[in-house]
């Protein structure tokens, strides 16, 4: 609840609160030290809350990032193929 109300009434509007970004802190922090190695911030607007500095060797893993990522390679791969024809 407290995290819909960050993304869509704060995030989604631009707004960054330093107490929102204090939550996901906590929020983060408690998975790792249940033992996450790996915290995934499946909105893209998360990542406005999160400096992956803070959390040490825990990878925090963009998933805009990763979907870039793997659309450029993906086209690369297209473009090598239709240049091997």
């Amino acid at each position: 609840e407290i995290i819909d109300r960050i993304l869509f009434d704060e995030t989604s509007k631009g707004i960054v609160r330093e107490e929102s970004k204090l939550f996901i802190k906590k929020v983060i922090e408690e998975l790792v030290d249940k033992g996450s190695q790996e915290i995934v911030l499946a909105c893209t607007e998360l990542f406005m809350l999160v400096n992956e500095k803070d959390y040490g060797s825990t990878m925090i893993l963009d998933t805009t990032k990763l979907h870039v990522e793997a659309i450029v390679r993906e086209a690369i791969i297209g473009i090598k193929e239709i240049i091997e024809r």
